[in-house]
């Protein structure tokens, strides 16, 4: 049995402790790739969070949760690897194997720290993985993502929850900027309905909940701006995007009024990816 241990991570104390304690072979790498290298032929591999250093051993199976697939060193969710700390894995880990049953903060404590710890640091650390996951989980294209809910103060279990595809409503009657649109909304990850009539749009903003909508002033029989107070009475803070084919004073007019963002046609794609991902997804694109 050989023992690894990457030296950018873990302290010298750490290693120190480690050779005090281990009878086994210890291999000191240099790097990530060091590491990499010697893993095939490791039973076990040390890492390091913080002060804490944790051994998992190679015996643990592979474990399987919806999507996600994790060993005791490695998460692929959707195929695509999780970046985490160490500490992280060991946590997801223990969930995932707990197959959505309610997993006590006791047995996570004892599972993933090496030493007492109070009951708070598994808290702290649980919330951190938690927001990561959630970060990570918005860059994933999927029609899921992974949750970790605490159930009555008792423990955690981890949960994978059906993700609503994100969609928009444009107001818009001619052919070509529809296609424009569908092109480029899809692009994007983001499912767009087409109203080429003030009717029609007032009927579907009634009917569906949309992540943002864009409007056309020059509708035919009606102003596409008379679609914007019902969907500001639905969703008083709806992101709401005026297009028009030529810029006056009345349609800044109108954004000024409804306080709503602002675009001339055509308009440029760069700009309204940015709206979309700032409205619809929450991101900043610069």
């Amino acid at each position: 049995m050989r023992v690894l241990i990457n030296a950018e991570l873990v302290s010298r104390e750490i290693i120190e402790q480690i050779e005090r304690e281990c009878e086994a072979e210890l291999v000191v790498c240099q790097g990530r790739r060091d590491l990499e290298r010697q893993l095939q032929a490791s039973d076990i591999v040390v890492s390091c969070f913080g002060d804490l250093a944790r051994l998992g051993t190679r015996d643990k199976p592979d474990v399987g949760f919806g999507s996600l697939c994790i060993s005791p060193f490695c998460a692929t969710y959707d195929d695509r690897v999780l970046q985490l700390h160490r500490l992280d894995i060991a946590i997801l880990y223990e969930l995932a194997s707990a197959q959505g049953r309610v997993l006590p903060r006791r047995d996570l404590q004892q599972r993933c720290w090496r030493k007492h710890v109070q009951v708070r640091t598994v808290d702290v650390a649980v919330h951190r993985l938690r927001c990561e996951l959630e970060r990570q989980m918005k860059d994933i294209a999927h029609s899921a993502v992974l949750s970790i809910v605490m159930e009555r103060e008792q423990g955690y279990r981890l949960v994978e929850k059906a993700q609503r595809r994100k969609r928009v409503l444009v107001v818009e009657d001619e052919p070509l900027m529809q296609r424009s649109y569908a092109r480029l909304l899809r692009s994007i990850g983001v499912d767009a309905d087409f109203a080429e009539n003030v009717n029609t749009a007032k009927a579907l903003v009634c009917a569906q909940d949309y992540d943002a909508y864009f409007v056309d002033l020059n509708m035919p029989g009606a102003s596409g701006v008379t679609v914007i107070p019902t969907i500001q009475e639905r969703k008083p803070l709806a992101p709401i995007m005026i297009v028009t084919g030529r810029a006056d004073e009345e349609a800044i007019g109108f954004s000024e009024q409804y306080g709503v963002a602002y675009a001339e046609k055509p308009f440029d794609p760069k700009a309204l990816e940015r709206f979309v991902q700032r409205a619809v997804f929450g991101k900043t694109v610069q």
